[in-house]
């Protein structure tokens, strides 16, 4: 059965956060309702946890290993493309007003 966690409103207090399993979205909030002795109402942000990503953020931030190359690599490759326009693009300017049919 899947897990859920949820953020409990009661009026007068911070919010709390509780966990339950429960067959869906529905049934969660209802279960957790009865169990903290509150009003439906009261139950908010009721989201499903993903066990095994839980346990990978918690794995790699300890580790240190959680850095995303992918958008690493796409800021390299554009910092990369900036450079290569400001470098040449006067070149290719120069060489194309004095030799006008050099590039077409």
């Amino acid at each position: 059965m899947p897990r859920f966690t949820a953020q409990v409103w009661v009026s007068g207090d911070h919010p709390y956060e509780a966990e339950i399993n429960a067959a869906n979205v529905f049934q969660a909030k209802r279960n957790l309702a009865r169990r903290e002795g509150v009003e439906e109402r009261h139950i908010h942000r009721v989201f499903p946890i993903d066990e095994n990503h839980e346990q990978y953020k918690l794995n790699s931030s300890s580790s240190g290993n959680g850095i995303d190359i992918g958008s690493w690599g796409a800021f390299a490759i554009a910092a990369f493309v900036f450079w290569l326009l400001l470098e040449f693009t006067p070149w290719i300017l120069i060489i194309k007003v004095s030799f006008p049919g050099c590039l077409k």
